[in-house]
């Protein structure tokens, strides 16, 4: 188990673009964290590898199985346990909520006590609640760029699976569309693989067509390929672009998902991309939809 956590913080840490980071410690673990600028997933997991966190503190009945489910695009963490555990520890900017949970380990003066205002917080705040002024504080913004179409009107019956190249429109009427396939090759700033392996890179376009702002706005993916469905290793480099912040109303934004895929394989691949507590399935060809 501390192994799978190890690999997903360090997966986290390498899309950030942090050095190695020393886990052998609370410490360690603490700074790691720092770099990512608290994203909320990499805190679940620095205190739960910490502290080796009672799974029923927070109403977890398998913490393995939600884990793996997060990082293979079947949950997110927005939901479920993680946004329990996620409240608890860190909320927007403020890191009140993550200091109060390693100073519970012992790690003290490693997070600031500055509030958003800057000045010193000595509110005490209820255990297993963040601190009130936290939900105050507004996430990054994904500023992305307008929708093409802004005018147009999609759908409202939802599209769980689609073909490469065709767009998935949700029950809000937001969009989802693979907008570009290619290849490239591992090289050293990569964190798995060895270099010089062969990789798909798959660029995804989000568009939010609702009146409302997307907020915690996170997306996560998986791809398999061949006939029986195949797993593909994802690459986890820092040139790729990520999704995350808030996705406001008529704005579109892209991110990048990297799978090791044979070159023989191309043919038939399957890419899963979860968007909060939905996910969808883009299907066919990557050789043919490469462009």
């Amino acid at each position: 188990m501390r192994k799978t956590i190890v690999a997903a913080l360090c997966t986290i840490l390498a899309v950030a673009g942090c050095a190695r980071p020393d886990l052998t410690t609370k410490e360690g673990i603490a700074n790691a964290i720092e770099c990512t600028n608290q994203r909320q997933e990499a805190s679940v997991l620095g205190v739960v590898l910490a502290c080796e966190v009672d799974e029923a503190q927070f109403g977890i009945v398998d913490w393995s199985q939600e884990l793996e489910q997060a990082y293979t695009g079947m949950t997110s963490f927005a939901g479920g346990a993680y946004a329990r555990v996620g409240n608890f520890l860190v909320s927007s900017n403020n890191l009140l909520a993550a200091k109060k949970a390693f100073e519970t380990l012992g790690v003290k003066g490693v997070y600031g006590t500055k509030d958003n205002n800057g000045s010193e917080s000595t509110q005490p705040t209820e255990e297993g609640k963040p601190n009130p002024e936290d939900t105050e504080s507004q996430p990054p913004v994904v500023e992305g760029e307008p929708s093409t179409n802004p005018t147009e009107e999609p759908t409202k019956e939802q599209e769980d699976e689609v073909e490469f190249g065709e767009t998935i429109v949700t029950e809000l009427g937001n969009t989802l569309k693979v907008t570009g396939i290619r290849y490239e090759t591992i090289d050293e700033d990569c964190y798995c693989g060895e270099q010089g392996t062969f990789y798909v890179v798959f660029t995804v376009k989000a568009t939010n067509n609702s009146d409302e702002s997307l907020k915690d706005f996170y997306i996560t993916g998986e791809a398999a390929y061949g006939e029986d469905g195949e797993v593909a290793e994802q690459v986890y480099d820092s040139d790729l672009k990520e999704f995350s912040g808030t996705l406001r109303p008529g704005k579109s934004a892209t991110g990048e998902f990297g799978y090791v895929i044979p070159k023989k394989q191309t043919g038939d691949v399957q890419l899963q991309v979860s968007v909060l507590w939905d996910s969808f399935l883009f299907y066919g060809n990557a050789k043919e939809a490469k462009h």
